[in-house]
């Protein structure tokens, strides 16, 4: 069934559209197509139970360089054993924080099975969720289907990623200009709206850094569970 995205007013009404559909119409899709990374040093026992419901999950017993979970989506880091060659005193909460400051529109969840309380602190604050490592698989596919769900969701990617285009400089007129086209191609031909931004930053005359971060965005997206 092909979806009407036609007559919307403005990207708040884009978000609800896209939320009525999104989550029931394409569970299996996500599920299959959002990469997902686990880091963990130890055997991820949640692993093999999760992978039968058909998330595609790849365990990384670690990163040596953060540029190593480029190609996934959503990361889940373990505190304890991880990121020593990064930070061997703040291990995996040291791994969040560079994640996230190197790929702010990924979904990292941070778990454990019992990290000290300095650790856990500032990874809870840097992180999206937090969960416990023994907790149940319906818990853990509960979280990755609302973490898989956030980063392919289009609109949900750029409303939450608009602080990095004013930091990098954007007027908030322009933002306004951007959201419209966004909105508007999705009315169109929503795998379109990657080049439509970009044609639309050209316009606007946006700088290269800005036009990086959207670019970014887009990618992270898939558009083709829309049609």
């Amino acid at each position: 069934m092909k979806i009407i995205w036609k007559n919307l007013k403005n990207i708040e009404e884009l978000d609800r559209k896209i939320w009525s559909i999104f989550p029931e119409r394409n569970l299996q899709k996500v599920r299959q197509n959002v990469r997902i990374a686990v880091i963990d040093d130890k055997d991820f026992s949640p692993l093999p139970n999760l992978q039968s419901h058909q998330f595609n999950i790849t365990h990384l017993r670690d990163l040596s360089t953060i540029d190593a979970i480029r190609d996934y989506q959503v990361v889940l880091i373990d505190l304890q054993g991880v990121g020593k060659d990064l930070n061997p005193t703040q291990e995996g909460a040291h791994l969040i924080r560079e994640v996230k400051a190197h790929y702010p529109e990924k979904y990292v969840i941070a778990y454990t099975a019992g990290a000290a309380p300095e650790l856990l602190v500032p990874s809870i604050q840097a992180s999206d969720k937090f969960i416990r490592k023994d907790t149940s698989i319906e818990e853990w596919c509960d979280l990755l289907d609302n973490g898989t769900r956030m980063v392919a969701h289009p609109v949900m990617l750029w409303k939450k990623n608009r602080h990095r285009l004013l930091d990098n400089g954007i007027t908030p007129l322009q933002l306004a200009y951007l959201e419209d086209a966004l909105v508007r191609s999705l009315e169109e031909d929503p795998q379109s709206t990657p080049d439509q931004l970009e044609k639309k930053s050209k316009k606007l005359n946006l700088s290269r850094d800005v036009r990086s971060v959207i670019a970014s965005l887009m990618a992270n997206a898939m558009f083709y569970f829309l049609v």
